[in-house]
C-alpha cells in the first residue's frame, strides 16, 4: 500500500520482576486516512465531552491506531497497553470510547430499505 504510515510499537518481554522493552518498526496496515478519520472523529467526541487539551494519556492519533490495531489484528488490549504505556483500564476506555465513535457513524437500520 503506498499509503502505509509506519508506526513504532514496543513489544515487551517479561523476565522475573525485570520488564524489557524492545522498539521495533511496523506497518499499519491501513491508509494514513483512515486513521485522520477517526482520529477527527475522537477529536469531536473529546470536545463534545468537555475534555480539556492535555489531559488524556494518548493523542487522537494514537488512540485511533489502538482502536485499529484491536480492529484488524486482534492485538490484545493488554499488548496494546503496553505498546502505550497506559493502564488496561485507560486501554479499556479509550477502546470502548473507540468503537462507540464508529458505532455512532453506522446508518441507521430502521431506514434501511428491504
Amino acid at each position: 500500500m503506498p499509503d502505509t504510515k509506519e508506526v513504532l510499537p514496543r513489544i515487551h518481554f517479561r523476565q522475573g520482576p525485570a520488564r524489557v522493552s524492545i522498539p521495533y518498526n511496523g506497518k499499519l496496515r491501513f491508509t494514513e486516512r483512515t486513521v485522520l478519520r477517526l482520529a477527527t472523529l475522537l477529536v469531536a467526541e473529546r470536545e463534545r465531552r468537555g475534555t480539556r487539551k492535555g489531559t488524556r494519556a494518548l493523542t487522537p492519533w494514537a488512540q485511533a491506531v489502538l482502536v485499529l490495531r484491536w480492529f484488524r489484528d486482534g492485538v490484545r488490549v493488554k499488548d496494546l497497553c503496553a505498546d502505550n504505556e497506559i493502564s488496561s483500564s485507560v486501554g479499556y476506555r479509550y477502546l470502548h470510547e473507540g468503537i462507540a465513535v464508529l458505532a455512532w457513524q453506522a446508518p441507521d437500520p430502521t431506514r434501511a430499505t428491504p
